[in-house]
């Protein structure tokens, strides 16, 4: 399952393939797309970096550090909370439950 669609046309398109490589542990692709995605030199959006931190949680995931990519998405999914940001959210705590 990937996450809902980041804002910015091809720019979001980087970040939803950098957690699909991710999730799938193809991690020298997500790295690449998230390099591409922060690299672009384009503002990031708050959503948009959340996702990334998301992204790296799922990366260290992939990389078999439980503790850091489990760390990094409950940091994300803290500031979700903090931020209202309901959907983003639920989603980081489905990439967690996966992982227990």
């Amino acid at each position: 399952m990937l996450s809902p669609p980041a804002a910015g046309g091809a720019h979001g398109r980087c970040l939803r393939l950098a957690e699909a490589f991710a999730r799938l542990g193809r991690v020298d692709d997500a790295q690449k797309e998230l390099g591409t995605w922060s690299g672009d030199g384009r503002a990031a959006e708050l959503t948009d970096q959340l996702m990334s931190r998301h992204v790296g949680g799922l990366i260290a995931l992939a990389n078999h550090d439980p503790a850091a990519g489990i760390s990094q998405l409950e940091g994300v999914a803290a500031e979700r909370k903090r931020l209202g940001l309901h959907a983003g959210l639920l989603w980081g705590r489905d990439s967690i439950s996966r992982q227990r």
